[in-house]
């Protein structure tokens, strides 16, 4: 038994009445020293060898070997570097206030894995990378992110810590959306949400960002890792025989031009996320870029549309590698 294609056999042979021993392989003469002989093999398949010895008289004797090829399969493990906020040094923006939601225990639904990885940790890119003071984020993680939790997040507390002076915010979310079945809504399915009552239970991006809009915005940037195809992470359905729609949102007509959106793939894609790293694809590589990665010109400043094509290679390669479609969006001013 061999584990490479390319071996080696060697053997000797002897006879008491005889000096020279002659032997063939596979009717091909092989060189005998002393007594000893050695056969180079090539095969990634098992094999069956005939080896002959012949004295000077013509005797002969026959061994036939059984090799057995059994090649190793070498699996290469891609690098996944750990999430590092400390190598960010950030600034303070005591104009920013941020929302986070990341949500994988769902009460109705099949879990969003490490969805709720994906929102503690960017918490800390918030503080380090967006300059956002920690009294100024709502962190709301799975049992906290139910719709009255969120609801409550957007009506009281945001207009609460924005005050009267103009305001950055950041929206970000990781969990499980879904679409109507005309495919004019998308929704973000909060904690205890049911995916067969979408106008109860869950809250479209439309009533998200009309909330938002009732306080002073100096801009709006939000992070969406969700999807609207009905599939989760795993590969699972929200919804029974569910069937692939057409999403066609007008988003763009109610956006204003300091509103910027960054979503984790195309409408009817699923995304999806990285075992080895624990985290969402679009949520790691968004925070790897925030790190410094996605500044495609070194000058300190990452701009959307830097950021955007950081994502779309990034983002678009694992999920190949994943044998699937994964193409990040951006709605929103590039520059």
């Amino acid at each position: 038994t061999v584990n490479d294609p390319q071996y080696i056999i060697e053997g000797k042979v002897s006879d008491e009445g005889s000096d020279k021993i002659y032997v063939k392989v596979e009717g091909r003469d092989v060189a005998v020293k002393k007594g000893k002989f050695k056969i180079n093999r090539y095969s990634p398949v098992d094999e069956e060898i005939t080896i002959v010895a012949i004295d000077q008289w013509g005797n002969k004797s026959t061994k036939v070997v059984q090799v057995k090829v059994k090649i190793k399969e070498i699996v290469v493990v891609r690098p996944y570097p750990k999430l590092n906020p400390s190598k960010i040094n950030g600034y303070k923006n005591n104009d920013s206030v941020a929302i986070i939601i990341g949500i994988e225990k769902y009460k109705n639904q099949f879990e969003c894995i490490y969805c709720n990885r994906d929102a503690s940790f960017f918490r800390e890119y918030a503080i380090r990378a967006l300059g956002v003071e920690s009294s100024n984020i709502k962190l709301l993680v799975d049992s906290k992110a139910t719709r009255p939790e969120i609801l409550k997040a957007l009506k009281i507390w945001l207009p609460r810590i924005a005050g009267e002076g103009a305001k950055k915010i950041y929206i970000f979310f990781s969990g499980h959306g879904l679409a109507t079945f005309s495919g004019s809504d998308l929704y973000l399915l909060p904690q205890n949400g049911n995916s067969q009552l979408l106008e109860d239970t869950a809250i479209s991006r439309t009533e998200l960002i009309s909330l938002i809009q009732t306080v002073n915005l100096k801009a709006l940037l939000m992070f969406f890792d969700t999807c609207y195809s009905g599939q989760t992470r795993n590969e699972g359905t929200l919804i029974e025989k569910l069937k692939p729609i057409r999403i066609v949102p007008d988003e763009k007509e109610m956006l204003l031009d300091n509103f910027t959106i960054f979503a984790a793939s195309e409408f009817d894609q699923v995304s999806g996320s990285i075992e080895e790293a624990q985290q969402g694809i679009f949520s790691y590589y968004l925070m790897k870029g925030l790190e410094g990665e996605a500044d495609g010109n070194g000058d300190k400043q990452i701009t959307n549309g830097e950021l955007i094509a950081y994502l779309k290679t990034k983002v678009s390669k694992e999920a190949f590698s994943q044998n699937r479609e994964q193409d990040p969006t951006l709605v929103g001013e590039a520059d």
